[in-house]
């Protein structure tokens, strides 16, 4: 086999394995990561360290085809870091798809890899909407339920789930922005951010992470961790340990299932991020 594909929470898992096991990957030589997005560090791991080809894209069961897993023309011929960024999106919009984002009012955004908004997609092969569905929706466009920037060049980059990103204060904190930056640490296998109620601020990230087998880490060092990756205010108020993360079939983080497990508690009125 020299090509696979899986969610990046399997990556993740498989990259661990086969480290810790002094373990090779060949002749693997390409991978497809897709479903939820891929931090930083996996992506140097699977191409610098094993020598595969990282590729991601976005996509739904509804919109097939939607995004391709391709970079856009000359990306390689651009200094590392500027070539890291441009694999970290989730592909290029797909021949015969059209993406847009769009605020809270329903009007499109520009495409500049600025502007923040709810994503949406139509095109023959694109499900205009679903059955009985109670929200309002644009005509002709299915909203996907992901919030997403778009690059001038048609690459995408998902910012969160509609359902998970985090409202502080009328603002809005990417819980992806927040895991990746977790993953990041050494010592962590998996992590998780989800909204927790505030007095003040409406909602505040609470992340749980596992800890790699035998590491140590204490919420204090998590947090000065995550210190200068991400927007004071986009801080953790508090940070849990725990064994393991409930996953789905297809082995994305279930947060429905943690959002429950959580949902009694509440941020302190006197921590502000």
């Amino acid at each position: 086999m020299t090509i696979a594909a899986a969610v990046s929470t399997l990556w993740l898992s498989l990259v661990d394995f086969v480290t810790t096991q002094g373990l090779s990957l060949a002749p693997l030589r390409a991978a497809l990561l897709a479903g939820t997005k891929a931090p930083r560090t996996l992506i140097e791991a699977l191409e610098q360290r094993f020598g595969i080809t990282v590729g991601q894209s976005w996509g739904m069961t509804e919109a097939p085809g939607a995004v391709k897993a391709t970079l856009a023309p000359g990306t390689l011929e651009l200094p590392s870091d500027a070539q890291m960024s441009r694999k970290l999106r989730q592909g290029r919009i797909g021949y015969g798809t059209e993406l847009r984002i769009v605020d809270e009012t329903g009007t499109a955004l520009p495409h500049d890899g600025v502007a923040v908004g709810r994503l949406e997609a139509r095109g023959p092969c694109v499900a205009a909407a679903y059955l009985q569905q109670q929200a309002p929706v644009t005509a002709g466009w299915l909203s996907t339920g992901d919030i997403a920037r778009v690059f001038s060049d048609g690459s995408v980059e998902i910012v969160d789930r509609v359902k998970d990103v985090i409202k502080s204060g009328g603002e809005w904190i990417s819980s992806v922005a927040i895991e990746n930056a977790a993953l990041g640490h050494p010592a962590i296998q998996q992590a998780a951010v989800i909204a927790i109620d505030h007095p003040r601020w409406q909602e505040r990230p609470l992340l749980l992470a596992v800890l790699k087998p035998g590491a140590r880490l204490d919420r204090d060092e998590m947090i000065d961790h995550l210190r200068p990756q991400i927007a004071h205010w986009w801080l953790p108020d508090d940070v849990r340990f725990v064994e393991s993360l409930p996953v789905t079939a297809t082995g994305k983080v279930q947060k429905s299932a943690l959002r429950e497990r959580y949902r009694k508690v509440r941020a302190e009125a006197g921590r502000d991020g």
